[in-house]
């Protein structure tokens, strides 16, 4: 069955949420992003990096799924607010997808 434009872009937007929120998480973890009360509950994770940075928005994704915990919006929101001055807007990102052009 083929998907509808409406499907394609939830699609695409649940992976832009995922993907901006890991991506802001590893770009800012050197200057202190873990100190921001949203993510005060996983500042002494025993984590660091890509592990700490997905680890963290899987969990806020999971409690967003399963009880409609409204923290994964508002960490992403937050980190939106952080990157998007920082990347290109003439390029696309996914993680672990790459991009000719």
């Amino acid at each position: 069955m083929e998907k509808t434009l409406e499907q394609e872009f939830a699609e695409y937007k649940e992976h832009h949420i995922y993907e901006m929120s890991v991506s802001a998480l590893i770009k800012f973890e050197g200057r202190g992003i873990y100190n921001h009360k949203l993510l005060k509950d996983y500042k002494s994770l025993n984590l660091a990096g890509d592990e700490k940075a997905f680890y963290i928005i899987d969990d806020l994704y999971d409690k967003y799924v399963e009880n409609d915990d409204k923290s994964y919006i508002k960490v992403y929101k937050m980190l939106w607010t952080k990157i998007r001055h920082e990347i290109a807007d003439d390029k696309s990102y996914r993680i672990d997808v790459q991009y000719n052009g």
